[in-house]
C-alpha cells in the first residue's frame, strides 16, 4: 500500500483524473492540441457565450502538460470551475483519449501554435493527432460491433450502424499553412480523404491574408469580418459616456473664443449596435429555390427586416 501511494505521488493527479458524465444527458466536446491559458481563456468566452446556450455543455481539456498558475486561477473561477475539466494527457495515446471519452464527445477541437517557429511541423502534429483520434474512434466502434447484443441482433446492429453513420462526429482544427490541408486530403486512401472533407478546418494564413487584402480593396472590411466572426456583448452605456466631453471652440465675430456643446457620438452608438451581430447558418425555404445570394438579402429584408 504505501509503495503503491509512493508511486500515485510521482504522478500528477491531472494525469490520473478521468472525465465522468454527470448524467444521461450531459454532453461535453474535447479540446486539445497547443493549449495555454490564452487560446483557451479566447475558446472558453466564445464557447460559453449566451448567444450559443452552452451553458450546461462541459468541456474537457487534454494537454501533455501540468497547468501552470496562471491556467489553475482560471479553471478556478466560477464560470469554469464546474464546466471545464483538465486532463494531463496526449491525443496520441488511447487510454488518455478513454480518459477523456472522446468516443461519446459532441465535438473534437485540435488547436495550434499560431506562432510557431516551424509552421510546417505544427501542422503536421496536428494532422497526426487528428488521424489518431480517427483511428480511436473507427477501433472503438468496430468494437462495439463485435460485442454480444449485436451479433444477438443483427438488426439493432444494423440500425445503430446506420445511427452512428448519421451522427457523426464535428472535428474541428487549426493548421497554419494552407498547403498542409491539400496535405490531408492527398494522403491516405479515400475514406481518409472523406474524412478530411468533412472536417472544419481553419487555415490562419489564409484568413489572415485573406482578410487583409480584403481591407486594402475595402477599408475598415476587417473590422466587420472579425466583428461578425466573434460573440460580443458591449452594454449601452449612459448618455453622458455617448457625448463627446471633448469641448469644440468656435471663434465668434468679436474674436472671442466660445464654447461648443459637444455632438453625440453616433457613430460609436452604431458601431457598438453593429458588433452585436453575428453569422448563424439556417436552413432556408424552398420558396427561396434558384435565387441569388442578392435576391434572398432582399427577399429576407422586405419580409422580417433581416
Amino acid at each position: 500500500t504505501i509503495e503503491l501511494f509512493e508511486k500515485m505521488k510521482l504522478q500528477s493527479v491531472y494525469a490520473r483524473a478521468a472525465y465522468t458524465p454527470r448524467g444521461k444527458l450531459s454532453k461535453h466536446v474535447v479540446i486539445c492540441g497547443y493549449i495555454n491559458s490564452k487560446n483557451l481563456r479566447d475558446f472558453l468566452a466564445e464557447f460559453f457565450h449566451e448567444d450559443h446556450e452552452n451553458e450546461e455543455m462541459n468541456v474537457v481539456v487534454l494537454t501533455a502538460e501540468e497547468p501552470h498558475l496562471d491556467m489553475l486561477l482560471m479553471l478556478r473561477e466560477p464560470i469554469y470551475e464546474f464546466n471545464v475539466i483538465y486532463l494531463e494527457g496526449s491525443a496520441l495515446v488511447p487510454k488518455d483519449l478513454i480518459r477523456a471519452r472522446v468516443d461519446s464527445a459532441e465535438a473534437v477541437f485540435i488547436m495550434a501554435d499560431k506562432f510557431a517557429a516551424v509552421p510546417d511541423e505544427e501542422d503536421s502534429k496536428i494532422m497526426l493527432q487528428n488521424l489518431c483520434i480517427r483511428k480511436f474512434l473507427m477501433s472503438h466502434k468496430a468494437k462495439d460491433n463485435q460485442s454480444g447484443i449485436m451479433r444477438r441482433f443483427p438488426l439493432v446492429s444494423q440500425c445503430w450502424g446506420a445511427a452512428s453513420e448519421s451522427a457523426e462526429k464535428i472535428f474541428c482544427l487549426q493548421l497554419i499553412k494552407q498547403e498542409s490541408l491539400q496535405h490531408m486530403r492527398s494522403n491516405g486512401n479515400s475514406r481518409d480523404a472523406q474524412a478530411a472533407d468533412a472536417n472544419m478546418v481553419v487555415c490562419i494564413d489564409q484568413i489572415k491574408m485573406g482578410v487583409l487584402s480584403k481591407a486594402l480593396i475595402c477599408p475598415g472590411s476587417n473590422t466587420l469580418i472579425t466583428n461578425l466572426i466573434s460573440s460580443c456583448n458591449i452594454e449601452d452605456s449612459d448618455s453622458e459616456d455617448e457625448e463627446d466631453k471633448t469641448p469644440m471652440s468656435n471663434v465668434s465675430d468679436s474674436g472671442k473664443h466660445t464654447k461648443k456643446k459637444a455632438k453625440p457620438k453616433h457613430w460609436l452608438k452604431e458601431y457598438k449596435k453593429g458588433c452585436d451581430w453575428e453569422i448563424y447558418m439556417s436552413t432556408l425555404s424552398e420558396i427561396f429555390e434558384g435565387c441569388n445570394f442578392a435576391e434572398c438579402s432582399h427577399k429576407i429584408y422586405e419580409t422580417v427586416g433581416v
